[in-house]
């Protein structure tokens, strides 16, 4: 095994400790791992500029060290970090058009960029980057569609978009998106034997549209009984 290849393992094996410390709630240590694996990532890249894998192996930590950031609450470096991310998946589109990998990384990196933008209270911003990720998704699952993961990721893009729709006071919107997602996770969750993680999607997408439904029955209740003191 030569030098790079023990690197890049070396690399991958730190991400992972990124997620097992996250869950644990070691916000430091996730930083510390995913900073020696962002190190790792640049350099390779760097030594090798035009390497697919080592450009993608930066887009992965780049975003990974996003993840940390963000949980940290660190909001301005994890926008930083998700912005070079998305910067070399879109990058990787040029190298190979015809691959769909490159395109659902642009997607996901988008999303983790508007949710990082909801949460600084930027919804234009967010709504317009949002909007993106959704038009990719849909194009990837249409080519696809009997892709389970791209539908998971349309179904994920549209429960963002409703989030933000709701937001924004746009209640029928929002409860389009819902019922759009929810109609996909419910699709997943059969599809996956019933799975518990597309089981308590589906329930939280169910209350999601139950409250939606209630906004707007009391949203249009003095238009329909305009005598109602």
């Amino acid at each position: 095994m030569d030098f790079n290849t023990m690197q890049r393992l070396y690399e991958v094996l730190l991400n992972k400790s990124e997620d097992v410390y996250l869950a644990a709630g070691k916000i430091h240590d996730a930083l510390d791992s995913s900073a020696q694996a962002l190190q790792i990532a640049k350099e390779q890249a760097a030594a090798s500029p035009s390497n697919l894998k080592f450009m993608r192996g930066l887009m992965i930590s780049a975003g990974k060290s996003a993840d940390a950031f963000a949980a940290a609450g660190k909001l301005n470096d994890a926008l930083n970090g998700y912005e070079e991310s998305l910067r070399i998946a879109r990058r990787r589109i040029e190298y190979q058009p015809e691959l769909p990998e490159p395109k659902r990384d642009v997607e996901i990196s988008l999303l983790k960029i508007g949710e990082l933008q909801r949460r600084r209270g930027e919804s234009a911003a967010a709504a317009e980057t949002v909007a993106e990720a959704l038009r990719i998704a849909r194009d990837l699952a249409q080519a696809d569609p009997n892709q389970l993961l791209r539908q998971q990721d349309l179904a994920n893009a549209l429960a963002a978009a409703a989030q933000l729709q709701e937001a924004k006071g746009e209640l029928q919107e929002a409860l389009r998106y819902f019922q759009e997602a929810q109609a996909i996770y419910e699709v997943l969750h059969q599809a996956h034997s019933g799975q518990a993680q597309f089981y308590d999607i589906v329930q939280t997408c169910a209350a999601d549209l139950e409250r939606l439904r209630q906004l707007l029955d009391s949203s249009s209740f003095p238009a329909n009984s305009p005598d109602q003191p």
